[in-house]
This record gives structure tokens, sequence and C-alpha cells, in this order.
């Protein structure tokens, strides 16, 4: 699938020289010629990166590179002539990835924005990861720390290595467990039944207080595992 190039420069020269660069290139191009423009086409369209040349007429491309990184981690590159004013107060203040200088070299350009781009792809994957490690861990972490933090002593008790299989360890190592991690290395023991009653008693003698909670959801994945 192409990624989505987004130029924003009055300039036809610029303009068909960024299409002429890419057009061998996993990427569609598209051109806004003023601010106003561009920031259309940065809502409904959605771009994979940025090109803004920093006197663009209406909103300009410091203003809009500013506005299109509060909505979004979308990588901007600003570009400027040769015999233009760079304000890097301005740029810093856009959260720019970049800029480069009229006219460019084309080569570099295209090194550029596929760098940017393949990081941007890279960094959401890696926030894709962790989100969903949260999801998955959120219904037990929490309950875990509470309890494994001076409420419960798990050293205290008398416990089998079996026990252990189903009530975790206090931190640290803290480990992170879901209702089905916890209820599938149950059920891989024995039957069932005899599970059940020995997750009650491994848990009336931790947690009495916690029992409508993890108890309930624990034994609810078992029997509908049986």
């Amino acid at each position: 699938m192409k990624k989505k190039l987004l130029l924003a420069d009055d300039s036809a020269t610029i303009q068909k020289v960024v299409h002429l660069c890419f057009a061998d290139e996993p990427f569609e191009v598209r051109v806004a010629p003023d601010g106003d423009r561009a920031q259309e086409l940065l809502s409904g369209w959605c771009p994979d990166i940025l090109l803004a040349d920093v006197l663009l007429p209406g909103v300009d491309g410091y203003e809009l590179c500013k506005r299109a990184r509060h909505k979004s981690k979308i990588p901007v590159v600003l570009l400027v002539g040769m015999f233009e004013p760079f304000d890097f107060g301005r740029a810093e203040e856009s959260r720019y990835d970049a800029y480069l200088t009229k006219p460019f070299d084309t080569r570099y350009l295209i090194e550029l924005v596929k760098e940017l781009v393949n990081r941007d792809a890279e960094e959401s994957r890696q926030e894709e990861a962790e989100i969903a490690g949260r999801v998955h861990t959120l219904e037990f972490e929490e309950p875990y720390r509470a309890a494994m933090s001076g409420i419960l002593q798990i050293d205290k008790f008398d416990l089998t290595p079996w026990d252990y299989e189903i009530v975790p360890q206090p931190e640290p190592p803290l480990p992170r467990v879901s209702v089905h991690e916890a209820a599938d290395t149950v059920a891989a023991v024995g039957a069932s039944r005899n599970l059940e009653a020995h997750v009650t008693a491994v848990m009336e003698r931790l947690l009495p207080h916690w029992m409508e909670t993890i108890h309930a959801d624990l034994l609810k994945e078992l029997r509908r595992m049986s």
C-alpha cells in the first residue's frame, strides 16, 4: 500500500519536482497551494507525511505544522527558499522534524521522507503493542499490585509449588497474567472440579476480602472450560 505525501507549496516548480521525485516510489503525492487547502487535506485525506513551505499563502508552514502536530504525530518537513529567512524559534515551537532549503537534492529528499515515515510507523507499532499489553493485564495487574504491597505477605503462608502456579509472587518480579492465562495454567494440571476446590482453598487462605472479584472471575473461566 502506498504512503500518502502532502506537499503544501504554491511553487509550480517545486510541485513538479516533488511529483517527479516520487513517481517511482511507493508514495501518493497530493498538492495544496495554500494553507487552507492543506488543512482540509490533513483532516480528510490523512497523509503519512507533510512537506510545507514556511511562506505558504494563508496559514504559513510554521502554523500549519503546529496545527498538524497538535492533532497527530505526522512527520513534518519545512521547506525554505535559499534567500528566505528560517525562523528557528517558530520552527521549534511547531515541533517540526526537519527542514530543507530549496532547491534541494532530490535523492536526499526521498531518503529523508522514507526515514521519517518508517520511523513514525515503527513508533506506532510499539505504542500499539504497549497499549495491547496494558489492556491485556489491566484486569489483574492493579489488584495484584495493591494486594502485594503490604496488604499480603505471601512468604508467611505455607504454599506448595502448585499453589504458586495459581497465585503470583510479590514484587519483584510481578507476573503479568490474565484470567485466561491463569485458568489455562490451572486446567493443565488436572480435572476442573478438583481444581476449583484447590483454587478456592488457596484464595480463602490468602485473600478472603478479594474473593468477590478475582476469585469469581477465575472460577467462571474454569467452569466455562470444563
